[in-house]
């Protein structure tokens, strides 16, 4: 196969930019061995399920773990095309984890297990699969993600007198992204120690409102989650008077940047 096949250049040519931030760092952190099994929670399309699968090499084995259907075949298409035998992406969730206890080596999440329906389950059953001495990379996210966007956001519906929806915007936000406290005191609880905290951001930039709003990744997963937080007769009116704000801001600053930060956490099961 060479590379100006259709089949390898789609099987390759495809990495989040969500993702990629995130997903870098935690490679950095996570320790690569041989013959080892590891797990890789909220693998989605394949990212970094393949290229953990790829590094390690066929002494070991590697599972990947969610719920959505489309995106496991979407890397099954990659992992037939790119012929590597040692992966298994399988449809489940964090919470019911479809594996005996002390399973893995290492356990990775990318930006999963803060997007998990219930954290502390997930993080147990983490713990039950993991065998002593198990390493568990977790890259999350934190509150202060594109905090400006969600303090205009909040302006705009307080402006409106939509006190409750205001509390929703707030509420979306923390069942996103935890506190990081409360994040590593569920850890610790399910038997598992935070050794080191790697912080980072970076940026997203529009050049208005209209610009982001339409952005393949915003439109498609947050848009419809920011619009449910407002009954159907206030959203028109709301995020045309937020994307008008928007525009604003882009004319008087060039442009529209929100950080990104966030945390790799590096942790083992200590017993």
């Amino acid at each position: 196969m060479t590379a100006d096949e259709p089949d390898l250049i789609s099987a390759l040519d495809e990495l989040p930019l969500w993702s990629a931030p995130f997903g870098l760092k935690l490679l950095e952190v996570a320790t690569l061995k041989k013959a080892i099994q590891v797990l890789d929670i909220g693998c989605g399309s394949g990212f970094p399920l393949i290229e953990i699968a790829q590094r390690l090499g066929r002494t070991s084995r590697i599972f990947g773990i969610d719920p959505e259907k489309p995106a496991l075949e979407r890397a099954r298409y990659k992992i037939g095309v790119l012929n590597i035998e040692h992966v298994m992406p399988l449809c489940g969730t964090a919470e019911q984890l479809p594996f005996p206890d002390r399973t893995f080596d290492l356990i990775l999440s990318n930006n999963g297990l803060n997007n998990v329906r219930d954290p502390r389950s997930a993080l147990k059953e983490c713990s039950r699969v993991c065998r002593p001495g198990a390493q568990v990379v977790i890259s999350y996210n934190l509150k202060e993600t594109m905090i400006g966007f969600y303090g205009l956001f909040h302006r705009i519906l307080k402006a409106h007198g939509l006190d409750a929806e205001t509390e929703r915007l707030k509420s979306h936000i923390l069942a996103k992204r935890m506190p990081l406290a409360d994040f590593k005191r569920l850890l610790s609880d399910s038997g598992l120690t935070c050794a080191a905290s790697h912080f980072n951001t970076f940026h997203l930039e529009f050049m208005d409102g209209t610009t982001m709003m339409r952005h393949g990744f915003i439109s498609h997963w947050f848009l419809s989650n920011w619009r449910n937080i407002l009954p159907e007769e206030h959203r028109s009116t709301v995020f045309g008077a937020l994307i008008q704000a928007l525009d604003e801001m882009a004319a008087l600053k060039g442009s529209l940047l929100f950080k990104v930060p966030f945390a790799t956490l590096n942790c083992y099961r200590t017993n």
